[in-house]
């Protein structure tokens, strides 16, 4: 039988898709030597691994490649490396925001198709670490700039969604960071302030978006700094407010300021929503979803005839989407110990809890876009099975096999990060991270040097987790 010419271009357009498709093993299956190294702690060898695979530092998972490759140079201590990979990152980032052909792609195939665009807490993440990488090699203003542009990102990120705003619209923790590094850079005004913001949003958006309550840490903080900036009224405030007697500090001691990151954040999995096709007034049809009690109404009145009944004979379809499965962290609380001395560990940042609420927003942001991608594609089928049977069915099988959910994430992130202050005489000490869970605890030596009236940073990052 010989085809009509639109079947045929619509016969190469599915042949040119599906060879791309086919060779779309995902990221983390292409990766997974890499992963099997970060997750057992061999970060050497994880590094080689990933400089080995080259198709990952281009295409589509590029930025994931840039992500990952930062965040295990920080942790080999080379901290300059992570600095320029998280640089190209953000650069990537930048790059996709209006990249219209990917996006046209995408409504015929799946998300996939797509370079990955980060979901917003990844984006901002990016400047937790170089921060602490800026932290790392005593450039305290460059740090400084990476926590005001992370509150800048999160402005400009939650700014372009007119309906069903994130949840996520303010970091505590990005002004808390602030807060500690002006700190260390002994400017206690600009650090009593960057500690008051932190506190608001502790207290008003993270105990209800995000289960996290202020840490107690930066209670003591807020009020020592007030103090030393002469804000008195400022420090009896927060004194009163938190039941603090007094804050005092011994100018001969020096600070260790001890970031724990435990266990590693969620990661993605599929799953789908079955919509019924209500038909509305002339010209419009509503998609609807009994379970989350759902409904989507579209225009089609300017369509043809025949794609609108095409459209309103769909009774039913079914879109896929990503959700996240956490990734439980084997420990629950840590204490850095001195010889006589314990200092718990406050979590500052879930980022397993913001990270579900921001898919979440997310997916009620583009249920309408998948929806318009699965009609799209239905409607495709429609016309193919009026030109020819066999065609259809091919087409149909085409369309089944290319609904899939972009379960593409950032697997390297930690699931929290808790922190605390240790001031100590200056030298070198020798410490211990006690990790606590069920089964008792366990000690981690490490050592640090402290100077006298100065702050030291150091972090560790605990990676035994479970999926239940």
């Amino acid at each position: 039988m010989k085809l009509s010419p639109h079947i045929l271009i619509l016969l190469s357009a599915l042949i040119l898709i599906g060879i791309l498709l086919s060779s779309c093993a995902t990221y983390h299956q292409k990766n997974a030597a890499f992963y099997e190294q970060v997750y057992t702690g061999n970060y050497e060898q994880a590094e080689k691994v990933i400089d080995a695979n080259k198709k990952l530092q281009e295409g589509r998972n590029k930025l994931l490649f840039h992500l990952d490759k930062g965040v295990i140079t920080h942790m080999l201590g080379k901290h300059t490396e992570s600095i320029s990979h998280f640089k190209q990152a953000d650069i990537l980032i930048e790059d996709l925001r209006k990249n219209i052909g990917t996006e046209a792609l995408a409504l015929l195939t799946n998300p996939m198709a797509k370079p990955y665009m980060p979901e917003d807490f990844e984006v901002i993440m990016i400047n937790f670490y170089q921060a602490l990488n800026y932290i790392a090699l005593n450039q305290w203003d460059e740090a400084i700039v990476e926590c005001k542009r992370a509150n800048l990102k999160l402005n400009r990120l939650n700014d372009k969604y007119k309906d069903n705003k994130s949840r996520y619209q303010r970091d505590a923790f990005a002004h808390l960071l602030m807060g500690l590094i002006y700190d260390a850079k002994q400017d206690p005004n600009n650090a009593f302030i960057a500690y008051r913001n932190a506190i608001e949003i502790y207290e008003t958006d993270y105990p209800e978006q995000f289960n996290t309550m202020l840490p107690e840490q930066l209670k003591y903080d807020v009020i020592r700094t007030a103090q030393e900036t002469g804000f008195y009224d400022q420090a009896d405030f927060f004194r009163n407010k938190f039941g603090i007697d007094s804050i005092a500090s011994d100018p001969n001691e020096g600070d260790l300021v001890f970031f724990w990151l435990n266990g590693f954040g969620p990661v993605k999995a599929e799953w789908g929503l079955t919509f019924t096709n209500t038909p509305g007034d002339i010209g419009w049809v509503t998609f609807h979803n009994e379970d989350m009690a759902l409904d989507y109404p579209f225009f089609i009145g300017d369509l043809s005839r025949r794609d609108q009944n095409r459209i309103t004979n769909m009774d039913f379809t079914r879109i896929t989407f990503p959700k996240y499965v956490p990734r439980y962290p084997v420990y629950e609380m840590a204490f850095v110990t001195t010889d006589s001395l314990e200092y718990p560990l406050y979590e500052a940042e879930n980022l397993n809890n913001i990270a579900i609420k921001v898919l979440q927003d997310r997916m009620f942001r583009e249920l309408g876009t998948a929806l318009l991608r699965l009609a799209l594609k239905e409607t495709v089928e429609k016309i193919a099975e009026n030109e020819d049977e066999t065609l259809g069915f091919f087409v149909s099988i085409f369309n089944a096999a290319t609904e899939k959910a972009d379960t593409r994430n950032w697997q390297t992130l930690p699931f929290s990060i808790s922190y605390s202050r240790v001031s100590l005489p200056e030298g070198i000490h020798e410490l211990n991270l006690n990790v606590v869970n069920q089964n008792g605890s366990e000690s981690r030596p490490f050592q640090v040097q402290i100077k006298k009236n100065r702050t030291t940073f150091m972090s560790i990052h605990t990676i035994d987790s479970y999926i239940q």
